[in-house]
C-alpha cells in the first residue's frame, strides 16, 4: 500500500531503468495538465540513495507532460518498502498493461520480466492479460534489430512480424523432423521445447542449484542464454521472411494486397 501526497517537481527523479524509450506526442496530456492539472497521481518510491528524493516508478508521461507544463507540485503515490527489484517489476508491469505503449514495447517489457524469472503465466496473472496476448507479445522477441525497428516505425505490423515468426518457427520445426506444438512457443518453457536439453545443461554447468527452474528445465537467465545464442539463427531467417513480405507486398499491383 502507499500515502498519497503532494511532491515538488523538482523532488521526482524518474527511474533510470524505464522502460520506455519514447514518450510519444505529449501535446494533449500538456493541455489537459494545464487545464486540470495531473489528475491520476504519480507513483514513487523514497529513492533508495539520496534522502528527501524521490524515485518516479509509474506515470512517466504524465511526469513528463507536467514538466511541460510548468507544473511545480503533482500528487504521488508513495510506496514505501519498495526495493530495486521490486521497482524494476512494478515498471515493466505497469507498463506491460499501457495502452499506449507500442507492441514492441510491450513485448520488451514481458521479456524484462522474463529476465527475471517470470512465467507466460506469472505476467498474464500478474497484468491481467491473457495468455495468448502474452505469447503474441513475446514472439516478437525473436526479431532481429533490424525487424524490431521495422515493427517501431509501422514498416511492418506487429500482427505480421509474428507471422513471419511463426512461419520460421513451422520450417525450423519440419527440417528438424519434430511435429508442430504449442511447446515450441517461448512461453511454454518446459522439458519439451526444442532447446530444454540445451538449457538444462547450460544451468547444471554454471551450478545454478539455488535459482527456480522455469518448467523444471533451468533457470531464467540460462533459458535466456539458450534462446538468444539459438535467436542468431533463427532471427536472421525471420528477417528475411519479413523482407520478402515487404517486397512481394510492394510488387503486388495495386489492390490486391
Amino acid at each position: 500500500m502507499g500515502s498519497n501526497a503532494y511532491l515538488d517537481m523538482s523532488l521526482i527523479h524518474p527511474h533510470p531503468a524505464n522502460i520506455r524509450e519514447e514518450l510519444g506526442d505529449l501535446s494533449e496530456l500538456v493541455d489537459s495538465v494545464r487545464a486540470h492539472g495531473v489528475v491520476q497521481p504519480l507513483v514513487v518510491r523514497p529513492h533508495p540513495r539520496r534522502r528527501g528524493v524521490f524515485e518516479l516508478l509509474a506515470g512517466h508521461r504524465r511526469y513528463a507532460a507536467a514538466r511541460q507544463a510548468g507544473c511545480d507540485r503533482v500528487p504521488v503515490t508513495v510506496r514505501h518498502g519498495v526495493d530495486d527489484g521490486q521497482a524494476l517489476e512494478l515498471m515493466l508491469v505497469e507498463n506491460c498493461q499501457r495502452r499506449e505503449l507500442n507492441a514492441m514495447e510491450k513485448a520488451e517489457a514481458m521479456g524484462a520480466l522474463i529476465n527475471r524469472d517470470y512465467t507466460a503465466a506469472d505476467i498474464a496473472r500478474t497484468t491481467g492479460l491473457s495468455s495468448s496476448t502474452v505469447s503474441y507479445y513475446v514472439a516478437l522477441l525473436e526479431l532481429d534489430e533490424a525487424s524490431r525497428d521495422k515493427v517501431r516505425t509501422g514498416q511492418v505490423t506487429a500482427s505480421d512480424a509474428v507471422a513471419a515468426v511463426r512461419r520460421t518457427r513451422k520450417r525450423a520445426r519440419a527440417k528438424a523432423g519434430s511435429s508442430a506444438d504449442f511447446a515450441w512457443e517461448p512461453d511454454y518453457l518446459a522439458s519439451t521445447h526444442p532447446l530444454a536439453r540445451k538449457a538444462r545443461k547450460l544451468c547444471d554447468a554454471r551450478e545454478h542449484t539455488m535459482r527456480r527452474r522455469i518448467g523444471k528445465t533451468a533457470c531464467g537467465q540460462c533459458w535466456e542464454s539458450v534462446i538468444r545464442q539459438d535467436e542468431r539463427i533463427v532471427a536472421g531467417a525471420i528477417a528475411d521472411e519479413l523482407t520478402s513480405d515487404l517486397e512481394r507486398a510492394a510488387a503486388a499491383p495495386v489492390g490486391t494486397v
